[in-house]
């Protein structure tokens, strides 16, 4: 049985379109493990899209949150990838370091 790490909400981003402003997007990540989870995100347009914190760890049933930023005057037609994985302990963020760096 797959058992997902994190709960993402909202499923689908949407923001609200201001010709003038960044447009952004909070979603929040719930950690449904008793086990700390390292999250990753990566869009397709990076130029377009600004995810702030990009990378992080959720605590055992914990949540965070990341923003999404749309620059001005870009329509949505693009994908976003939340890359998620176990770590065995805190002490672990050098080898996660390693996996999403190197693993690009």
């Amino acid at each position: 049985m797959n058992v997902p790490l994190l709960d993402i909400q909202p499923r689908t981003l949407k923001f609200v379109v201001d010709l003038k402003k960044q447009s952004t997007c909070v979603v929040q990540l719930t950690n449904t493990t008793n086990l700390f989870v390292a999250f990753k995100v990566k869009t397709t347009s990076p130029k377009k899209y600004c995810v702030r914190p990009n990378v992080g760890v959720v605590a055992p049933k914990s949540s965070c949150e990341f923003s999404g930023m749309m620059a001005t005057s870009y329509f949505l037609s693009n994908n976003a990838l939340i890359s998620c994985t176990y770590l065995c302990s805190v002490g672990g963020m050098s080898l996660l370091h390693d996996v999403w760096w190197r693993g690009k």
